[in-house]
């Protein structure tokens, strides 16, 4: 998994440090649903660059979704 572009504005989800915290903790615990990560999603702006990435987890499935760079990442757990 990679998250290549994280900005340091005040319109990201978190520091880059506790996103992928929240990120480990979450694909541990599998907590089910749709997770949204936002790199710089500026409502004042929408031209400003933002890398839009989603991790689905259902049942033991999790999957990472680069939505911007269009890859997918499956993660298998035992």
């Amino acid at each position: 998994m990679a998250m290549p572009r994280w900005t340091p504005t005040k319109y990201h989800t978190g520091p880059i440090d506790e996103v992928v915290k929240e990120i480990q903790i979450t694909m541990a615990e599998k907590e089910q649903g749709v997770h949204a990560y936002n790199s710089n999603l500026n409502p004042k702006n929408r031209r400003s660059l933002n890398d839009l990435y989603l991790m689905v987890i259902d049942g033991d499935d999790i999957w990472w979704y680069d939505i911007n760079r269009r890859s997918t990442y499956q993660f298998i757990t035992e």
